[in-house]
């Protein structure tokens, strides 16, 4: 496994700045858009106290994005405000979701192009005998294969399982902030 992510590792890592700096740019992306959707519900969650107010029953601290200096109720504006910062966390959630294909085809295009280069000179160097006796098409063919495989396997950690565990660490810090500890190890 081990040996696995390091040749993963090696390949995503490979090339000049411009290529290091979209695999950067694909984990950014990534943390973005997990904040972005980690932040969607406590917005959501503001606007609704804030539309449904009581100033009876409100706590000193009930506000996570904004707070009123006098503790009651939020104005008019503040509400509208809430309800932009809202919508705006949830345009950029979308956002990010959707820009997240740009730097990972790039990425994953390097990748593909370096196994194949690779095993394409590896071939070429093999001896005439080796030629003569395989089908060489045949190789071909299931190189391609394998470094198409070795795209999706890439988009699987890369869009599904790092991005999980990336929000998982969120949620539970959110949890661990907002409420108790018992909480968020429930």
């Amino acid at each position: 496994m081990m040996e696995m992510c390091r040749i993963m590792v090696d390949r995503i890592w490979r090339g000049g700045l411009y290529d290091k700096s979209i695999a950067i740019l694909n984990i950014v992306i990534i943390f973005l858009v997990k904040g972005s959707n980690t932040l969607v519900p406590l917005a959501l969650k503001e606007v609704v106290d804030a539309m449904v107010c009581d100033e009876s029953a409100l706590p000193s601290d009930s506000s996570f994005f904004l707070n009123s200096s006098e503790g009651g109720c939020p104005e008019e504006s503040d509400v509208y405000l809430m309800i932009f910062i809202y919508i705006f966390l949830k345009f950029l959630s979308q956002f990010f979701f959707y820009i997240r294909e740009v730097p990972f085809a790039t990425m994953s295009a390097s990748a593909e192009l370096s196994i194949s280069n690779e095993v394409f000179n590896h071939v070429q160097s093999q001896s005439l005998a080796f030629h003569l006796n395989r089908a060489t098409g045949k190789v071909i063919t299931i190189v391609s294969r394998g470094a198409s495989q070795f795209t999706a396997i890439v988009r699987l950690l890369n869009f599904n399982l790092i991005p999980l565990t990336v929000e998982l660490l969120m949620v539970l810090l959110v949890f661990a902030t907002l409420f108790s500890y018992a909480f968020m190890l429930v």
